[in-house]
């Protein structure tokens, strides 16, 4: 698609690394829930994901703020 002038370099870009590495990023952290799972059971994997998510959720939204609020 490149080299045929189809898509653009930063369109080609953001797809393979931004869009398909999400894909990979999922997976681990999904692979790793089942492997605490495992190893230490369903509370401790509970926690696992629930933190995980939270504090993500919580980056995003200062990440937000600090954007708004202190960037030009």
């Amino acid at each position: 698609a490149r080299e045929g002038g189809v898509i653009n370099s930063a369109w080609l870009n953001f797809m393979t690394t931004g869009f398909l590495g999400g894909f990979t990023t999922f997976s681990t952290f999904t692979k790793d829930m089942v492997q605490v799972t495992r190893k230490e059971g369903m509370l401790i994997s509970s926690l696992y994901t629930g933190l995980s998510v939270g504090v993500s959720l919580i980056a995003l939204l200062l990440g937000e703020v600090i954007g708004i609020n202190f960037l030009p």
